[in-house]
């Protein structure tokens, strides 16, 4: 037995008894586990956001055994470990110098309120299920979060997990519901169900669960900026089935939206504190900073053509259809930043030297953000119309040599084999008239143009989401094409001056799309939903959502959009592949052993 585990069954006996063997094996394995555990973190951590440990002060507030020491100065980086018991950084001591190389690095006792570390002397840090612990509420994690603030460096990264009130099941006791309970009550619950809590805790009240709302707030009031944050933990669809009862009254409730998962994992830069305090409140839907709308110096020459074709479409005396056809083609430009925007806050991506080709091009606004960061952009689109207004955006770039539009069939691109490197197809698989077949021929004649591990960006419309963006309606997609014809005529005609019948839309759920792609030769790197969430209408709109829970899919449809990022692999490889599951996987090129 190692020193670690001989000190953590020293610390147990201690506090439980020599004679509570069950309790103090379990305290063993616990403090085993906490290690291997916050590695894990930082390795999906790794995956939505940048982080490098090479040259960097990081701090480990709360410690624990110290796991993370060895990760971050095998990179390179100096650790400093945190906790307020001396038991706990003995174990720490003890785990670190168990450790093949036994690095370097230094353990603090001190507070989370009351950092001993001079102002922004800090590149990192790290909170993994620390705050809900502070024992003073929401002042005390306010507090804790500013103070976090001011040893961050500027630009310094806060990685930060803590469980998600919204969730059914307390990871803490163990058991289901006790935090939506009054202190007392939980208490004699918890004394019933898995007294070996109290133990540990004189009172449930000593944990403050935060929801995933309440926690922004905090990290803004604090002047922490969140980068991405997503759910972690165990997803809602492995207990959906087994336990629908829960699933159908979080859904009644209008919880669904809000408890994907266990814990909420956060990343957050440190912000001007002058910044964050002038910030005015703002509504959880526009909480994310959207990138600026790009500044075309041909944006007039852009709306007349734009202009020019809808008076040809619709008519000159048809000002609001044309005004609305402009509007339509003007916006178009800022939102494919803003998908560009929210893949790069996601997944590394690098234009510099890359040939990209931008399948469904429209207007062609990603050709600005390729040519600015030295990549080659090739805009493809079937319609003659829309390659004009595409040319007059292009036609104003500072760099126009590095742009290049071509008129082609996504199911026949006249490009050789392997010679693109990224490859962005902005919701047009829906659009392939030839429904699943035409979808799979597209996906596969990306797989032949894209370089080895080439990555492709791809969005399209959840078809499990309740409303519809092509026609502004709910529920047209879950009814036979000649009855959703009738519906959209009745509530929306404008749609069919569009499309001749909602039959020419093929949308497509996530689980779809992930065997499409797997049968196209591309690897799901990483997944994401985008959108408009729940809870823009949960509360308004409650029978789709008791519908979804009902059936068990409310896990599947918390938003209007789903992001695959995928990679071109060999062939043999995707059919050997197993389905993965929902979570972040881990990053392919990190392996660490606690």
């Amino acid at each position: 037995m190692s020193n670690f585990e001989n000190l953590v069954r020293h610390y147990a006996e201690i506090k439980f008894g020599k004679e509570n063997e069950p309790a103090i094996s379990e305290w063993v394995e616990y403090w085993r586990e906490t290690a291997g555990r916050n590695i894990e973190l930082v390795e999906i951590l790794s995956t939505q956001t940048e982080v490098a440990f090479a040259g960097k002060t990081v701090l480990d507030i709360g410690c624990g055994t110290g796991g993370l020491a060895s990760v971050v100065t095998e990179e390179g980086g100096s650790y400093i470990g945190l906790d307020y018991y001396p038991a706990v950084l003995e174990m720490a001591q003890a785990f670190i110098r168990d450790l093949p190389h036994s690095p370097p690095a230094q353990l603090l006792r001190g507070s989370g309120t009351s950092l001993p570390l001079r102002d922004e002397s800090v590149d990192l840090v790290t909170a993994f299920d620390v705050i809900e612990h502070l024992v003073g509420g929401e002042s005390w994690q306010l507090a804790f979060l500013r103070e976090i603030r001011r040893v961050l460096r500027p630009d310094g990264i806060l990685l930060l997990t803590t469980p998600n009130r919204l969730h059914p099941f307390e990871p803490h006791t163990a058991l289901y519901g006790p935090h939506y309970l009054p202190v007392p009550l939980a208490d004699r619950y918890i004394r019933w169900r898995n007294p070996s809590f109290l133990q540990e805790y004189k009172t449930y009240g000593e944990v403050h669960l935060l929801t995933p709302w309440k926690m922004k707030e905090l990290l803004e009031k604090a002047g922490l900026t969140l980068i991405p944050d997503f759910p972690g933990g165990k997803p809602l669809e492995n207990y959906a089935f087994p336990k629908r009862l829960c699933l159908r009254l979080l859904s009644a409730l209008g919880l669904g939206w809000a408890a994907p998962a266990c814990f909420w994992v956060s990343a957050c830069r440190r912000e001007n504190w002058e910044q964050a305090r002038r910030r005015k409140p703002r509504p959880w839907k526009h909480s994310k900073q959207a990138p600026p709308a790009p500044q075309l110096s041909p944006r007039s020459q852009f709306e007349q053509r734009a202009r020019h074709y809808a008076e040809l479409k619709f008519g000159r005396e048809n000002e609001a259809a044309i005004a609305k056809w402009v509007g339509y083609w003007t916006e178009t430009l800022a939102r494919n930043f803003e998908l560009v925007e929210a893949f790069c806050s996601r997944i590394r991506i690098d234009f510099r030297g890359k040939r990209v080709l931008d399948i469904g091009c429209g207007t062609g606004g990603l050709s600005q953000i390729v040519t600015a960061e030295g990549g080659f952009y090739i805009g493809s689109d079937f319609f003659p119309a829309i390659l004009e207004m595409a040319h007059a955006v292009i036609h104003g770039l500072p760099q126009p040599e590095r742009a290049s539009l071509i008129r082609a069939s996504g199911t026949g691109l006249p490009l050789a084999d392997g010679s693109v490197d990224i490859v962005v197809a902005f919701d047009v698989i829906e659009h392939l008239v030839g429904g699943e077949d035409w979808q799979l021929r597209f996906l596969q004649e990306i797989r032949r143009v894209l370089r080895q591990n080439g990555l492709l960006l791809l969005t399209t419309p959840n078809r499990l989401y309740p409303f519809e963006g092509h026609t502004f309606l709910y529920g047209p997609q879950y009814l036979p094409v000649w009855l959703a014809d009738r519906y959209i005529r009745w509530k929306n005609p404008s749609f069919l001056q569009e499309y001749k019948t909602y039959g020419d839309v093929h949308l497509l759920g996530p689980w779809k799309l992930a065997r499409l792609l797997r049968r196209a030769g591309l690897r799901v790197v990483h997944d994401f939903p985008w959108g408009m969430d729940w809870r823009d209408y949960a509360l308004r709109k409650r029978l789709p959502l008791r519908l979804l829970g009902a059936a068990g899919l409310a896990w599947a449809a918390d938003s209007a959009f789903w992001f695959p990022a995928c990679r071109a692999e060999d062939w043999n490889q995707v059919r050997t592949l197993r389905r993965k599951d929902w979570l972040p996987c881990r990053h392919p090129s990190r392996r660490y052993r606690p």
